[in-house]
């Protein structure tokens, strides 16, 4: 992991921190709306946030899809992101 990916600020902590705990659900890949509203974040901060950590290599954005295909596109935690913490975010 190069440097900058080392340093990431809190509303990134967040978002990163929230898709790494969604990495085992059903749906690994969240809306930024989604973290918007589980961060409490605005969906600028948290846009601001993904571009930032997609820079870095933490984040990627995939296409979701639902029972009648393609249905959007979403974040998901890299590999990379979620061993980022050297384990799983601790749970609020």
């Amino acid at each position: 992991m190069d440097e900058d990916a080392k340093k990431i600020n809190h509303k990134e902590r967040q978002c990163l921190e929230l898709l790494v705990a969604h990495l085992d659900s059903d749906a690994p890949c969240i809306y930024m709306f989604a973290i918007a509203d589980e961060t409490g974040l605005t969906v600028k901060e948290v846009r601001r946030a993904l571009r930032s950590l997609k820079k870095k290599g933490l984040t990627t954005l995939e296409q979701t899809y639902g029972d009648e295909g393609v249905s959007g596109s979403g974040y998901c935690a890299t590999r990379v992101g979620r061993d980022f913490f050297g384990q799983a975010p601790p749970k609020e």
